[in-house]
C-alpha cells in the first residue's frame, strides 16, 4: 500500500554552474548590436489562413508556419525569390527611410502557368486581397500602401509577389505618395529577384550578368484612400507595366527600363468598411467591387513619378546585351 507522504526525489538536482565572467569582446558586441525587435504574428505566406511568428530557415524573414509549408512555398511559389530579395537588402544595408523596422518582408503567391498576362494579374490581385483580408493582426488603415509584382518568366508563366507597408505611424495621407514611390522601387527589385532566381535554378546555378535583356515587368501599386466623389474609404490599385528592361547590377537588383514604354492606369477600386479594433479605426474588404467604383478616380502617381522610381537612365558605357544561347532556359534571346 502506497504511503500518502510525498516521496523524495530519486536524485538531487544538479548544482547550478558557476557564473562566467563576461569578456570585453562580448561587452563591446552587446553595445554595438541593437536589440532585436519582437516578431509579429502574421499570415503564413503559403497556407495564408494561419498566423504565426515562425520565420524561414534560409533568410529568417519569410513568414512560414511549419517546415512543410516552407518546402511547399519554395517549390510552388518561387519562395527562394523572396529569400533572395530579403538577403540582398540585408547585404546592401538597404533600409527605407519611411520603414524603420529593418528589412521589409514580401510574400509570394503560386506561379501562374499557361495563362496570359491579364489572367496572371487578375489571379495575383485575388490572392493579394485574400492575403490581406485573412490577417486579423495587420488590418488596413487609412494611408496603407500595398504592391504586387508580376514578373514574366516565360510568355505563359508569371511569378507573383506581394509587399505591404505595416508602419502605422507613417500610414497617413501626407506620407502616401513618398511611400508609393518607395514601394515601386522595392517592387522593381522584387521583380528582378524573381527573374534572376528563375534563370539560376534552371541553368544549374549560372547567373545573369549586367547588360542582359529581361522580360517585361508588371506591377499593381495600391493605397487606401478616399473616393473623390463619394468620399468613402476605398482600396485603389493602379496597373504599372514597363518594357525594355535590362539588368544593370545584380548585387542590388537594379535594372534600367525604357521610360517611353511605361503604362500607368487605374485598374481596380474597391469600397472598404470601417471598423473599430482595440480603439483603432481599421478598414475591411467586405464585398465585390462595383462597376462605378472607378468613376472620377485618377492614378495614385503621375507618369513622371513612376518613371523616377523605375526608369533609371542606362549608363552610356553599358555593354551591349550578350546573345544568350537558345539551349539555356531563359526566354529572352
Amino acid at each position: 500500500m502506497s504511503s500518502s507522504k510525498p516521496q523524495p526525489y530519486a536524485h538531487p538536482p544538479p548544482p547550478a554552474p558557476p557564473p562566467q565572467p563576461a569578456s570585453d569582446a562580448s561587452d563591446d558586441s552587446d553595445d554595438d548590436e541593437p536589440e532585436a525587435e519582437p516578431l509579429v504574428a502574421t499570415n503564413c505566406s503559403y497556407c495564408i489562413s494561419k498566423c504565426t511568428t515562425r520565420r524561414c530557415s534560409e533568410c529568417g524573414v519569410c513568414v512560414l508556419c511549419s517546415p512543410a509549408c516552407e518546402g511547399f512555398y519554395k517549390q510552388h511559389c518561387q519562395g527562394r525569390a523572396a529569400c533572395h530579395f530579403h538577403k540582398r537588402l540585408v547585404a546592401t544595408n538597404t533600409v527605407d527611410p519611411l520603414q524603420r523596422g529593418g528589412v521589409e518582408a514580401v510574400a509570394m503567391g503560386r506561379l501562374a502557368s499557361s495563362v496570359s498576362v491579364g489572367d496572371a494579374i487578375s489571379k495575383g490581385c485575388i490572392w493579394m486581397i485574400a492575403y490581406l483580408g485573412l490577417n486579423p493582426e495587420a488590418p488596413l488603415h487609412h494611408g496603407s500602401v500595398i504592391g504586387l509584382s508580376i514578373a514574366t518568366l516565360t510568355p505563359e508563366c508569371y511569378s507573383i509577389g506581394c509587399k505591404r507597408s505595416l508602419n502605422m505611424r507613417m500610414s497617413n495621407e501626407g506620407m502616401t505618395r513618398p511611400m508609393l514611390h518607395v514601394m515601386l522601387i522595392r517592387l522593381g527589385q522584387l521583380a528582378t529577384a524573381q527573374q534572376l532566381v528563375y534563370y539560376t535554378e534552371r541553368n544549374h546555378g549560372k547567373q545573369l550578368t549586367a547588360g542582359t535583356p529581361m522580360w517585361p515587368q508588371t506591377f499593381l501599386i495600391g493605397a487606401v484612400t478616399y473616393h473623390p466623389q463619394t468620399k468613402t474609404p476605398m482600396l485603389q490599385l493602379d496597373l504599372v507595366s514597363v518594357a525594355g528592361v535590362r539588368l544593370e547590377n545584380p548585387s542590388i537588383l537594379a535594372c534600367s527600363r525604357d521610360a517611353n514604354a511605361v503604362c500607368n492606369q487605374v485598374w481596380h477600386c474597391q469600397t472598404l468598411r470601417e471598423n473599430i479594433k482595440d480603439g483603432i479605426p481599421t478598414l475591411n474588404i467586405y464585398h465585390k467591387p462595383e462597376p462605378n467604383d472607378k468613376e472620377g478616380v485618377k492614378p495614385l502617381l503621375t507618369n513622371a513619378r513612376v518613371r523616377a522610381a523605375l526608369c533609371e537612365p542606362t549608363p552610356a558605357s553599358a555593354p551591349a546585351p550578350p546573345k544568350i544561347p537558345t539551349r539555356e532556359l531563359w526566354p529572352c534571346s
